[in-house]
């Protein structure tokens, strides 16, 4: 091949793909050794006022490992406030207590685990939040008033008033939700709604960068002993998908407010940034790796308490 013909076919070839078989004939391979680190108990429980603890227990794995490793040989005793109580049975890879809970109590799991020794943990149920009103209007959201309300068909504004008490700190956990009863499984079903927001108290916690289902928040900004928040979803609330939501059938939207402990509060917050960059790919760029919160004395994970109220808001028949 003469240098003029080669001339030729290089005049035709892209600059950028030179540029990119270039990068590719220069690239080398390098091995890097990832050290083990001695695997500890991962606790999981979140647990709310009038209900059953349910504890799953697993073993921490390396960042390239996929599986799960089940600890089924434990023990693990529930004290209320320093007191034994209960002694948790293993059930359908749950660890479940018999004792039901009750709130502003203090709760501590003692988790004896052979090989790998004993962590424990403690949290408590704070009060019940309490919602006094509820009013929808109909809006039109200005794409500018904020970055994350920017799509036209949230089309109604939901404001509600959350009580608060003074004098002390508190963390809060909401969501929207249709609540209907499915007549296959002849129980009631909750089913996240769609929403958005640009209330100041929960812009103020810096989570919706991460589009978080449901919203966490503390009483950083509230005025005296209550807060009003907005948020907004579509008028035309249940989703296609729902299961056994046939025209005819009545629903209800719903808020779902928790008291949340302050562990709790901070867990969530994390696993929000958790849970975006896991979704994140090549093309978005990849986020530093989150370090996990965890209130579990020698282990991971979380063990923490909430309570919960439903309000509803609005009751309809689905067309």
């Amino acid at each position: 091949m003469n240098v003029l013909f080669l001339n030729k076919i290089l005049k035709y070839i892209p600059i950028s793909f030179i540029a990119l078989f270039s990068a590719f004939s220069c690239t080398k391979v390098v091995e890097v050794d990832i050290p083990e680190r001695e695997a500890k108990a991962v606790v999981y429980c979140l647990f709310k006022q009038e209900d059953t603890m349910r504890v799953r227990l697993t073993k921490s794995k390396g960042i390239l490992d996929d599986n799960e490793y089940k600890i089924e040989n434990a023990k693990l005793y529930l004290l209320k406030n320093n007191v034994y109580i209960d002694t948790l049975h293993y059930e359908d890879s749950l660890y479940v207590s018999n004792v039901t809970t009750e709130i502003n109590l203090d709760y501590q799991i003692i988790c004896e685990i052979p090989g790998m020794g004993v962590v424990h943990a403690s949290d408590k149920i704070p009060d019940l939040p309490v919602i006094t009103e509820t009013e929808i209007s109909e809006v039109s959201i200005n794409p500018n008033n904020s970055v994350y309300v920017n799509y036209s068909n949230f089309n109604r504004q939901l404001k509600f008033t959350l009580l608060d008490t003074p004098g002390k700190d508190s963390f809060y956990e909401i969501y929207l939700a249709i609540q209907y009863y499915d007549s296959i499984s002849q129980q009631n079903v909750l089913v996240y709604i769609s929403k958005k927001t640009n209330d100041p108290i929960i812009e103020n916690e810096d989570i919706l960068r991460y589009y978080p289902q449901t919203y966490v928040f503390s009483d950083e900004l509230f005025k005296d002993a209550s807060a009003d928040i907005s948020i907004y979803y579509k008028s035309v609330p249940y989703p296609v998908n729902v299961g056994n939501l046939n025209p005819g059938d009545t629903y209800s939207l719903v808020i779902v407010a928790r008291s949340i402990s302050e562990d709790y509060y901070r867990f969530r917050k994390k696993l929000f940034q958790h849970l975006y960059y896991q979704d994140n790919d090549v093309w978005d760029g990849v986020g530093a790796p989150v370090q996990m919160y965890t209130n579990i004395d020698g282990g991971y994970g979380i063990f923490a308490g909430y309570s919960e109220v439903h309000k509803v808001f609005y009751t309809g028949i689905k067309e």
